[in-house]
């Protein structure tokens, strides 16, 4: 893998999300900064197509933006660094960005995830406060919340293999999984452990219907299966600690923060580490990296350095023969 190109944007990036288009593929992208005690920052829209360079749009915003997911072609759903969760739409190539719905929360909104059935919206949130909920993007209130989900940050949480059940990781190095069946007074805490070596767990998702990966600031990523929780069967050390995971195929991407980013070979009895993205880059902080879909040139994955300011993207052919384009 080589860095195709760098797309220096406005503020501190954070979170990047993809969807293909019909000619390329679109990156969305979440920042934020501290400006005066406030978190402020803005989302960002940039256009691939195989035959121009990278196009990109602006809206900055007066709060900061922690996570965000597409939710339809023109829709994004963001975790606001004022709490709760913003749907914003997308009209005229970005610089018409609106508020759909805005949902508020107890705390920061650290992380957003939406269910498999998108038709139904279903959305949950964790919070800097360690609590987590479930809304839908019409719903007037939260549908289903835990005040207390874990003693300090909930640094995510996302949905099981089926769409009742939720895992949280929290920087009380806990991991948790819940059904939002139960109402909280029911004690919905399914299953609870220290996955991390008591230290911060900071992402998670599901590969298939019982096994999943997380990570942490143990500079790990540790594969469970639900069916034998309580120990991981797989460890696998990373160049920094992961903070967003996202599986393609065989394939993870990994954000590794200050080890920028990886991917992880799923193939073979055990997953590897097959390439290390950016490893000699010093002073580059990364929160997010997203696949990119939908183009030619063997593009393959973005990554967001935060303080730098910039978006990398890489390919795998070093002897592509496309032009190197930056903004």
């Amino acid at each position: 893998m080589e860095e195709w190109c760098k797309i220096t944007v406005p503020s501190c990036p954070d979170a990047v999300a993809t969807r293909c288009l019909e000619r390329g593929a679109c990156l969305a992208f979440g920042a934020y900064e501290l400006h005066e005690n406030r978190r402020i920052g803005g989302v960002g829209l940039i256009k691939f197509s195989p035959e121009d360079k990278p196009l990109l749009a602006w809206k900055a915003l007066d709060f900061g933006v922690l996570d965000l997911h597409w939710f339809n072609e023109n829709s994004l759903v963001v975790a606001s660094a004022d709490g709760g969760i913003r749907a914003l739409q997308v009209q005229d190539g970005a610089s018409g960005w609106t508020v759909q719905q805005h949902l508020d929360g107890p705390a920061i909104a650290l992380s957003v995830c939406l269910g498999a059935g998108a038709s139904e919206g279903k959305i949950v949130t964790s919070f800097a406060d360690g609590a987590i909920a479930l809304a839908t993007l019409d719903s007037p209130s939260w549908l289903w919340e835990r005040t207390q989900a874990h003693a300090h940050e909930a640094w995510f949480a996302c949905f099981g293999a089926q769409e009742y059940l939720i895992m949280s990781g929290g920087d009380d190095g806990y991991l948790r999984l819940w059904d939002s069946r139960l109402r909280p007074q029911e004690d919905p805490c399914v299953s609870s452990y220290q996955a991390h070596e008591a230290l911060g767990v900071t992402r998670a998702c599901f590969l298939d219907e019982h096994v999943f990966v997380s990570g942490g600031f143990d500079e790990k990523l540790r594969f469970w299966d639900t069916r034998m929780l309580g120990r991981s069967w797989q460890t696998l050390q990373m160049p920094g600690g992961p903070w967003r995971i996202e599986v393609r195929g065989t394939s993870l991407l990994v954000a590794c923060m200050q080890g920028h980013a990886a991917i992880v070979d799923l193939l073979g009895p055990l997953p590897r580490l097959q390439v290390h993205l950016g490893q000699h880059m010093d002073h580059s902080l990364v929160y997010a990296a997203s696949w990119l879909p939908g183009l030619g040139h063997n593009l393959k994955c973005v990554t967001a350095s935060f303080y730098e300011r910039i978006l990398y993207v890489w390919r795998s052919a070093p002897a592509d023969s496309v032009d190197r384009k930056s903004l």
